[in-house]
Parts: C-alpha cells; structure tokens; sequence
C-alpha cells in the first residue's frame, strides 16, 4: 500500500478520510486522516502492506502527534514554536 499525505482513504467501506500527516515510529509507518464532515480524526498504522489498524493506545497518540505535525509543517505551511 503507497498511501501519502493528501491521499484520501475509505474506511469502514463508506467514509472517506483524507491523510493530514504519515511519520514512521519505530519502524512502524503511522498515518493522521481526517474526515471533516464527521469531524473525525484517526491515528492509523500499518499493519500489512494492504492493512491498516486504529491505533488506540493514548500514549502512542500523544507520542505520535507532535510527530505528525513536524512531518507536515511544511506541507501546509504552519508556523510552529
């Protein structure tokens, strides 16, 4: 699976995600989408080339977020401190 930021994913066979940011943790290649009309978000990772898991655990969350951001400040051109 070749998923980037920008791409949009559908999950759960009906809602579509868009991918705001993908960071590589620990080998593991993790991705933040968005559904803004549900105004969802998802930390998912891949698990198979073809599959992806929710990630679930809140310390893993809180460890990947400022990941994703680093990954795409240039992307949106976000200013951050």
């Amino acid at each position: 699976m070749n998923i980037e930021i920008k791409d949009i994913i559908t999950l759960n066979g009906n809602m579509e995600y868009v991918i705001a940011s993908k960071t590589i943790y620990q080998g593991v290649i993790y991705f933040y989408a968005a559904n803004i009309e549900a105004g969802e978000i998802k930390f998912l990772r891949e698990k198979d080339k073809n599959i992806l898991t929710e990630v679930s655990d809140k310390n893993l969350c809180n460890t990947l977020l400022p990941l994703f951001f680093e990954s795409a400040k240039d992307l949106y051109d976000l200013p951050l401190q």
